[in-house]
């Protein structure tokens, strides 16, 4: 028996056939161009006086918005590149709740500059380049920091002029005003201070969409809305639809006595009845006890009952008779949570450990019918802990977009309670940022000049695209910011509203400090990424052919596992 040797320069196949492999120089090459698109892309969005996009989706969803994250995330992408964007613009707007448009940008403009300085076949000079980059950007980090103005949860009016930039960022033109008192209003409401630093849980803050009116009739609910389209609201009929002043009891399971009978197995027992009486005695015995279980409730002082489980018929009868309303199955524990927070009830596993202490307080508990929703409002007033914002538009789209700007104000103001600083909006803070680095690089030679130089003309590209987007000619407006900055007023800007450089303090123009410091740290971390990507391997199109299965099913060993 013989064997045939394998030519010692003969390929091998390791990757499956079908594999598309891009070439080495093409890795940072193709990103970089991906990287380009989509900041292009999203350059006409950036601002209050941005362009909208119209996308429509595989399931010929049609969504009209100015969201960066809501774009990339409605959109079908070919290259790994642009998911890997996709993902940093989610991310952005998880963590801060704004600026992803900004960070896809910069993204972009970083990854361009740098990629124009260096020879992809040189691998010495992309990790020489990259660590010089990474000078520039502490040196970015370190002067955005000393721009920074201190911010307490006191100053009303700014909170207001950050929720209206947002807003108006997103294309909400109507009643921003009036949405952005409410949302301030609803995150002092749900703001908690602990060591003397405010807690905000972006949770607190309900949104709940009415499509009907105008976004002038929205409106806040310090409370609870739970709701009930799926089920009946106020269970029995006799039960008021509306208390005022009452004490709530909150029951974290069912409020009915166990059944003897469901819980029998046939096979395992039998139960032989001599006589009618003996049957009839357990089921008063049992009704005895769904009688008791309401009176339990009714000398607590229960005013109102909430059950995250079923609540037997005959409980919810005395409970009518009393004048009690009754809520069953919450089912979800987000939807209890929401009403212990409102009332200050505290759950309770059995209906017996209930105890009076465990009763909350709600100024109102109603039952209503907020357009085609059927909901549960629960008001704590004073001492309610969550809050619920209602919008209401006659445009579906419109609710849509105004519900994913409150949302992201929330976070932001989220972020903000852990990190009190505010900048100035309008690109006076990627303009000085620009200008400091501009003279540091000065004091530098070599690849750290070149980098740190790359770095501010990237970050100048915020101020240029506002200005374009303002229709106003950005040669003049950069030349004239220029020359601010250089005057030490730092804090000029590009007001889109007037279309001309002034001073965003004074506009109201202003920026969380978290926000930017998180456009900055994504740019970077991405940039660098894409520079350091040698080669892409795509495995979408790799096929199974039937050699390579029956391959494996060989090679492949089973374990089979005995119980103990």
């Amino acid at each position: 028996m013989s064997f045939r040797r394998t030519p010692p320069d003969s390929p091998y196949l390791i990757l499956r056939r079908g594999t598309v492999r891009g070439k080495s120089e093409e890795g940072p090459v193709s990103g970089v161009m991906v990287a380009r698109g989509l900041a292009n892309f999203m350059r006409s969005a950036l601002g209050p006086n941005g362009a909208s996009k119209l996308l429509m989706t595989e399931l010929k969803d049609i969504v009209v918005t100015r969201d960066g994250a809501r774009m990339l995330s409605s959109m079908s992408f070919n290259h790994p590149m642009a998911w890997i964007l996709q993902d940093a613009a989610s991310s952005v707007e998880k963590s801060v709740g704004d600026g992803t448009k900004t960070a896809i940008i910069l993204i972009g403009e970083i990854a361009k500059r740098l990629s124009s300085l260096i020879n992809p076949k040189r691998k010495t000079q992309i990790c020489r380049l990259i660590h010089e980059s990474r000078f520039a950007y502490e040196l970015a980090l370190r002067r955005l920091r000393e721009l920074a103005s201190p911010f307490d949860f006191g100053h009303h009016e700014i909170m207001k002029k950050i929720a209206m930039n947002i807003l108006r960022a997103r294309g909400i033109e109507i009643a921003v005003d009036h949405l952005a008192e409410l949302v301030v209003r609803a995150v002092l409401k749900v703001g908690k201070i602990i060591e003397n630093t405010v807690h905000i849980n972006p949770d607190d803050v309900q949104i709940l969409k009415q499509n009907i009116g105008s976004l002038h009739d929205s409106e806040l609910i310090f409370g609870a809305v739970i709701d009930r389209s799926s089920d009946r609201g106020i269970m029995h009929l006799l039960m008021p639809k509306s208390v005022r002043n009452v004490r709530v009891a909150l029951i974290d399971t069912a409020i009915k006595p166990t059944d003897r009978f469901v819980r029998m197995r046939i096979y395992k027992r039998e139960i032989i009845f001599h006589s009618p009486e003996y049957m009839r005695s357990i089921l008063d015995e049992h009704n005895e006890m769904a009688v008791e279980m309401a009176r339990k409730l009714i000398s607590i002082g229960a005013g109102a009952v909430f059950s995250r489980r079923p609540i037997h018929e005959l409980t919810a009868y005395e409970l009518a008779k009393a004048g009690i309303p009754a809520v069953e199955r919450l089912v979800s524990r987000k939807r209890v949570d929401l009403v212990a927070k409102a009332t200050g009830a505290r759950p309770v596993v059995k209906l017996s450990d209930l105890r009076e202490e465990d009763l909350g307080w709600a100024e109102l508990v109603e039952e209503r019918r907020i357009g085609n929703y059927q909901v549960i409002v629960v008001e704590g007033g004073e001492r309610s802990q969550v809050a619920t914002i209602v919008l209401r538009s006659s445009s579906e789209r419109l609710l849509d977009e105004a519900e994913h700007a409150l949302k992201d104000i929330v976070t932001t103001f989220s972020v903000l309670a852990k990190t009190p600083a505010y900048v100035p909006g309008g690109g006076a803070t990627e303009e000085a940022i620009s200008f400091y680095l501009t003279k540091e690089a000065e004091k530098h030679g070599g690849w750290r000049q070149m980098a740190i130089y790359a770095f501010a003309s990237a970050l100048e590209q915020i101020p240029i695209s506002l200005a374009i987007n303002s229709g106003m000619d950005p040669a003049d407006a950069l030349t004239e910011l220029r020359s601010k900055h250089a005057n030490s007023l730092h804090h000029y800007g590009i007001d889109m509203y007037s279309r001309r450089v002034a001073d965003m303090y004074e506009a109201g123009i202003i920026d969380p400090l978290p926000v930017k410091e998180q456009i900055l740290k994504t740019a970077y971390e991405i940039a660098a990424m894409i520079l350091r990507i040698d080669e892409i391997i795509d495995r979408r199109s790799a096929k199974r052919y039937a050699e390579d299965h029956v391959r494996e099913i060989r090679e492949k060993k089973y374990e089979i596992k005995i119980p103990d």
